[in-house]
């Protein structure tokens, strides 16, 4: 009987609850005191996702007045919504849970919290930056949304179902119109701002609420009705809003397409209809889903009225319960296009039958028959793999691209440093977009999360190239980058972990960590032939160097894998190609001729660099120095690609050079990687090598981790190797004078006991003229070995040793086995010491039957010496001697031409000849007898020279221009796209040359290094050996090393180059001390030669010689065209008789060439009297003068002596 009535006693209980919990409401409490914890962690992830994606579409949904629109500020404060009562409906469906729930949001209620929370309370504020104005014309002004109070009565339904999540399809709407209350500040912000929207009441003039009493009439309830006028479509009850969780999980986007809508146009019949203004139309067929936006079109016909078109258009569609409509329009040249009518088709119908042949369909416009159009459509839905199955390969398919963002995007291209960035989508080789993604404004680093699908025909074949694009109101739109891959390879890094990264080229990019570096799989040799029928672009303004094109280089077409664990890739041979150069906008215009190899690197182990933190990494050894070097690098390879993107698949060579072939760029991957094979299973298939087997190598890829730096200025941080001409990579400029740059670059080294290092600090963007802060120069060799195993900090000064700054750095280094050509090989290029002896049996060119010969050698065009002038002989003898810097033996043009010197007018040859620099060896001197020969007088004569070359690296400059200071990016794979070429040049190569030097007398190793000349000198000796001794540096070490009385100087300026005005009446003045000379104006000319000498009195306290070039003007100021200083005792040594030929680079641009001879027991007179240079000097004068060297700019305190020819 107790089992009866407790049972009983529960039934009637179950029964009770369910009457009330349908009738009646309950509290929530358990669950608000959940929330009250859980909201002080979630809400600051909720504000934070919520300004991320509304900020996105309020840039994108910016009204046309505006210049933008964004979220700055959102935050829901610190107290948390609350449930203030829930009503449950038990009699429903078994998988439907009905529910009513109370809810509320009043932050501004504090009754309930302690006086802690209270201290730390924080109250929803949301604040929208409005941006007024276009173009540079634009100011910001903030709009204040707070004390948001929000109160309702809610309706939850939700479905079951068995698979996870368990929850198919959420049901939410509001049974009444919710309470919401705000106070909107749109002017003044915080601080100054009132509320416009709140009801007309009397306050207390508090600190808090003083701003809160004026109204506009009518605001308030024009924004309350307009919100319930949005929302009550969307969730008030009857209306619901429906969450589709099962669709939602399922990873597939909702407007994916579910296959793809063949539609084949035949014709049209018996149109009906006339242009406007009369005549007979020309028709064609647009395609578009429910007249959305247009998806394909057709040809126009010319003036028919019965068209045939017979084209077939491919539509994706994402259901098929829309209808497709074709359109007719009527083709216009000036004016908008005329509609004549349309059709539709419904989709529905392939469900029935998947082919529909030979439609016919009446065109209407207005319910008026306008003709008859005849059509095929055919459906082939999209491949779906049944359970447990997989999917056939195929070639084509429907391709869904999702570009979702980019970051740090190149602002330097950017008038402003403010970008508005959009990105477009090409395929394959079309001009036009296929997708375009909105632009956002004012942001370098865009979230798009924008969609586009394509069809795809060929799998293999397709390429895509995405660019980024800087949207201007008024200007061209510039692209910030651009990237092109095979579909193939963007397919393979979706499955990759972290492979969704991709570099874009032509900018600046920063994903240049160490952690992220791909070792390079080889290098590729470039010897540039000519390029023929170029753009011309000389009439084209600006001073910059400008692009006459590009040629695509396929890396694929060079190199394939091998089985050789040593060398994962091999060379496929050389290839020769005469390929055209594109221009922009897929155009072509001259042909460029050139050959390729590729040249395996050696696959070795631990070519990384582990992430450290560089605050706590300090190194002992400090390398400092203070020369200035001529050494000028290689251009090589640039910024490496990070491992976590996608390979690109070819890189930018290098700019041209001067010579006919450079080395090539170093091409990157991570073979271990593309072939799915894992980081240990990479590391037993590689090379273990120690620092000493690893420094025997020759000739290999130095990789720079650029760590961090304390620099003197804000600057960038070039490489440069071998010849320095240009850098081989460039960091980002730092952004403040504590760098952290953490990048990495590659450069290639051809020899390493020859080669240097030269690393620079310089402060101007990249393509401008550079502004060198401080640089540091050492060998390749020595400079490797203390950063292969450790970071190395390197101590970088200027000139002067100032602005001192310190950079770490670490390398790695991956031998390359190249066979050096002699074009390429260090021995190529150096100092030429030239003796010349005499002359036999020259031609008579004077009626006495003689000639006055003198001679001229000159080295590629330019002259570089002439001599004196014997008179009335036909077997001179000069006995003469210089040094010519020869920046590549093979292909030199030298040549020596006899001229006999005519008093009256121009001088007239006597021969010419050609000398071979070939096959001149190093440090042995040769003598030669050169027959000469003229036009006129056929072979007459011969001089006798003998030559002695000393191998030392060129410093070569680049003149007004930092262009192309990056030499170019690296490739990580050998497949795909192709390396799209700016013209580069090989150097040349040859192999086994490191006991050709061991005849060359060598100092200690203790002993210290020469004095290399200043920044915008360089010198060679004239009559000495061909091994100078080192130069001492300042007065004190110069009159240790010599006499303290004073010489003669004995200054020959040459002839210039380059100069800043161009063609002009150019005269020099000289300074040295306190005496100033001048030489005579020349005819206008660029390159002007005036060959004068000057004598001056110099001693150790003579430091700097001083040269202004000025434009003579008959009428005027004359004009200055350049200025310079050469330190007189970085080329001449204090004591004997010393001479060198001195190129000095001057400050406007240009390049001076003067000879500077000393003689210390010669004393100088009181005549500053100038002498031609083929003329004997004076003998010694008895009275020696000495003077000193006051400052330059101390001229105008002081009356001027000018010695001029006159006198």
């Amino acid at each position: 009987m107790a089992r009866v009535r407790r049972r009983s006693r529960d039934d009637i209980q179950r029964e009770l609850v369910k009457i009330r919990l349908a009738s009646e409401h309950e509290s929530a409490e358990w669950i608000n005191n959940f929330l009250d914890r859980f909201w002080l962690i979630y809400e600051p992830v909720l504000s934070a996702t919520i300004v991320a994606t509304a900020d996105q579409i309020l840039s994108t949904n910016t009204p046309a007045f505006l210049d933008s629109l964004r979220l700055s500020t959102f935050t829901l404060g610190t107290k948390a919504p609350r449930i203030d009562k829930v009503r449950t409906f038990p009699k429903t469906a078994d998988d439907i849970i009905m529910m009513d729930w109370g809810i509320s949001f009043t932050p501004n209620d504090v009754e309930d919290l302690t006086p802690r929370q209270l201290a730390n309370k924080v109250n929803p504020k949301v604040v929208l930056s409005v941006r007024l104005g276009k173009g540079f014309a634009t100011a910001s002004m903030p709009i204040l949304v707070e004390d948001i109070t929000f109160s309702g009565l809610m309706r939850i339904r939700m479905k079951l179902m068995t698979n996870f999540p368990h929850v198919q399809i959420v049901d939410v709407c509001f049974l009444e119109k919710p309470v919401i209350d705000y106070v909107l500040k749109p002017i003044g912000g915080e601080t100054f701002g009132f509320d416009i929207a709140n009801v007309s009441r009397i306050v207390p003039p508090t600190v808090n609420e003083l701003n809160t009493f004026t109204q506009v009439p009518g605001l308030s309830s024009f924004i309350r009705d307009m919100t319930h006028g949005i929302l009550g479509p969307m969730m008030y009850d009857p209306n619901v809003f429906t969450l589709n969780l099962e669709q939602m999980l399922s990873g597939k986007p909702l407007d994916t397409a579910v296959g793809v809508v063949q539609v084949t146009v035949r014709a049209a019949r018996g149109i009906k209809g006339t242009k406007i203004g009369g005549g007979t139309p020309d028709p064609y067929i647009t395609l578009s889903i429910n007249e959305r936006a247009e998806l394909a079109r057709t040809k126009y016909q010319n003036n028919t009225f019965n068209p045939t078109w017979n084209e077939t258009k491919f539509v994706l569609v994402n259901s098929l319960q829309e209808s497709l409509v074709l359109t007719l329009w009527d083709y216009n040249d000036h004016r908008k296009d005329f509609l004549m009518g349309s059709t539709s088709f419904e989709l529905s119908k392939l469900l029935e039958d998947a082919t529909q042949e030979d439609i016919r369909s009446l065109i209407l416009k207005d319910g008026k028959d306008r003709g008859e159009l005849r059509y095929d459509v055919s459906y082939y839905p999209v491949l779906e793999a049944a359970e447990g199955e997989e999917l056939p390969e195929t070639s084509a398919g429907i391709v869904r691209l999702t570009l979702h963002q980019a970051k740090d995007l190149d602002a330097s291209k950017s008038l402003s440093g403010d970008l508005n960035p959009m990105a477009k989508v090409f395929l394959g080789d079309s001009r036009k977009p296929s997708h375009a993604t909105t632009a956002f404004k004012h942001t370098n680093s865009p979230v798009w999360e924008s969609a586009h699908e394509f069809l795809c025909a060929d799998k293999a074949s397709s390429v895509v190239t995405i660019k980024v694009i800087d949207d201007r109101d008024f200007l061209k739109d510039p692209v910030i980058g651009y990237m092109s891959i095979k579909l193939t390879d963007l397919l393979a890094s979706k499955d990759e972990a972290g492979r969704d990264w991709f570099p874009l080229s032509g900018c600046q990019s920063s994903l240049h960590g160490a952690e992220q570096y791909t070792p390079p799989i080889g290098v590729v040799r470039l010897l540039l032939d000519k390029a023929t029928d170029v753009k011309n672009v000389e009439a084209t303004l600006g001073g910059k160097d400008r692009s006459l094109g590009t040629v695509d280089l396929h890396v694929n077409d060079l190199a394939k894998q091998s089985q050789d664990n040593q060398y994962p890739f091999e060379s496929t041979g050389p290839k020769v190609a005469s390929d055209p150069i594109r221009l922009p906008g897929n155009a072509y215009k001259g042909v460029l001729h050139y050959r390729a190899t590729f040249i395996p690197a050696m696959a070795l182990n631990g070519v990384s660099f582990d992430k450290r933190d560089t605050t706590t990494q300090m190194v002992n050894d400090t390398v400092s120095t203070s020369s200035s070097d001529q050494n000028t690098p290689v251009p090589l390879t640039s910024k490496s690609s990070p491992r976590s993107l996608s390979p690109p698949t070819a890189a930018t060579p290098s700019p041209a050079n001067s010579s006919p072939a450079s080395s090539s760029p170093v091409l990157e991957a991570n073979s271990a990687e593309q072939e799915g094979v894992s980081k240990e299973e990479q590391k037993s298939k590689g090379v273990d090598m120690s620092v000493d087997e690893l420094l025997a190598q020759q000739s290999g890829i130095i990789v720079f981790n650029i760590v961090s730096g304390n620099i003197a200025k804000k600057a960038r941080l070039e490489v440069l190797l071998n010849d320095g001409y240009w850098p081989c990579f460039s960091t980002t400029k730092a952004r403040s004078t504590h760098a952290q740059w953490d990048f990495t670059g590659e450069g290639f080294i051809k020899e390493i006991d020859f080669n240097r290092v030269w690393l620079r600090l310089n402060a101007a963007d990249e393509g401008d003229r550079d502004d060198v802060v401080a640089e540091w120069k050492g060998d390749a060799k020595a400079f490797l070995r203390s950063t292969l195993n450790a970071v190395h900090t390197f101590t970088l000064v200027n000139d002067d040793d100032d602005n001192v700054s310190t950079v770490k750095i670490e390398t790695r280094y991956v031998p390359v086995h190249v066979k050096l050509e002699l074009r390429e090989s260090f021995i190529n290029q150096g100092v030429l010491h030239v003796e010349l002896l005499d002359a036999q049996k020259l031609h008579a060119a004077d009626r006495g039957g003689k000639s006055d010969p003198y001679a001229v050698f000159s080295l590629n065009g330019d002259k570089v010496f002439k001599s004196q002038v014997k008179k009335k002989t036909l077997s001179p003898e000069w006995n003469e001697t210089f040094d010519v810097e020869v920046p590549s033996r093979v292909g030199a043009d030298f040549e020596i031409e006899v001229f006999d010197w005519d008093q009256m007018g121009s001088s007239d040859t006597l021969g010419t000849a050609k000398i071979n620099l070939e096959d001149v060896e190093p440090f042995q001197a040769v003598e030669r007898t050169l027959n000469l020969f003229s036009s006129k007088h056929g072979e007459k004569g011969h001089v006798r020279i003998r030559m002695n070359f000393r191998p030392l690296i060129i410093a070569k400059t680049r003149k007004n221009t930092s262009t192309f200071s990056n030499a170019g990016r690296a490739v990580t794979q050998i497949g795909a796209l192709p390396v799209t070429a700016g013209i580069s040049a090989g150097k040349g190569v040859f192999h086994g040359v490191t006991g050709l030097f061991k005849h060359a007398p060598r100092e200690s190793e203790e002993q210290p290094e020469t004095s290399d000349p200043p920044s915008g000198q360089a010198s060679h000796p004239v009559g000495v050996t061909a091994h100078p001794t080192a130069f001492p540096v300042g007065a004190a070490g110069l009159e240790s090393n010599g006499s303290s009385e004073p010489g003669t100087l004995k200054v020959t300026i040459l002839n210039a180059k380059d100069l800043s005005g161009g063609e002009t009446k150019p005269y020099t003045v000289i300074r040295v001390g306190d005496k100033e000379v001048k030489t005579k104006y020349v005819a206008k000319t660029a390159t002007p030669e005036w060959n004068e000498s000057f004598n001056f009195s110099a001693g150790p306290h003579t430091a700097k010689l001083y040269v202004w070039i000025h434009e003579h003007k008959t009428i005027g100021k004359d004009k200055d065209l350049g200025d310079g200083e050469v330190d007189i005792w970085r080329h001449i040594q204090p004591r004997g008789n010393t001479a060198a030929e001195v190129s000095l680079e001057l400050r406007q641009g240009g390049l001076l060439r003067l000879r500077l001879e000393y003689d210390s027991a010669l004393r100088p007179s009181g005549s500053g009297a100038s002498i031609s240079s083929d003329e004997r000097p004076p003998p010694p004068p008895k009275a020696p003068s000495i003077t000193h060297s006051p400052s330059r700019f101390s001229i105008g305190g002081r009356s001027r002596r000018t010695v001029t020819d006159a006198e």
